[in-house]
Formats: structure tokens, C-alpha cells, sequence
């Protein structure tokens, strides 16, 4: 079972100028909305700073799409020895 979170006391509750309340390493735990529901960090705070240390998470780009002809185009059949290629070209021949 895990402890309640820490309660703001009345004074800082009621007082919107008052000095916020040091945030400790239990509250940084519980996260960024937690710490918003109580009261800890203000509501009108712009907290975009916060989430843009380094280098973007996703970058975007245009996407390369490929040309459907390209997938379907025949490639000829190379085989290694001319004893295969024979023996292919009979068995086509039989189908016939």
C-alpha cells in the first residue's frame, strides 16, 4: 500500500503569492500531473521548458513513397551452371 502524497498546508493553499513549497525527490517520483493536481506547481506555469532538454524526441520528414510498377517488374532468371538453364528450359517445354 503506498503513503498519501504530501499535503500542502492551508497558508500555501489559499495565498497564490506565497513562496511554493520545496519539491523533494518523492514528489518528482509521483510525476509532473500529480505535482500540478496538488497545488505544488501552479496551474498557469508554462511548463514547455521542462520537457525541451536536447534534441527533440521525433523528428519529421516527408515520406519516400515507391513506385508500385517497380515491385511488380519481372527479373530475369540467372542460373549458374548451363546444365540448369537446360534443364529448366525442357521443363518449361513440357508444360506447353
Amino acid at each position: 500500500m503506498s503513503k498519501p502524497s504530501r499535503i500542502l498546508t492551508k497558508e500555501q493553499r489559499n495565498d497564490p503569492f506565497a513562496d511554493p513549497p520545496p519539491i523533494t525527490d518523492n514528489d518528482l517520483q509521483d510525476g509532473m500531473i500529480n505535482l500540478l493536481n496538488r497545488g505544488i506547481i501552479p496551474k498557469d506555469v508554462d511548463l514547455t521548458p521542462a520537457f525541451n532538454r536536447g534534441a527533440n524526441p521525433f523528428n519529421s520528414q516527408p515520406m519516400k513513397y515507391s513506385n508500385y510498377l517497380d515491385s511488380i517488374k519481372r527479373v530475369p532468371l540467372q542460373l549458374k551452371t548451363k546444365y540448369k538453364q537446360e534443364k529448366l528450359l525442357l521443363r518449361l517445354l513440357n508444360m506447353g
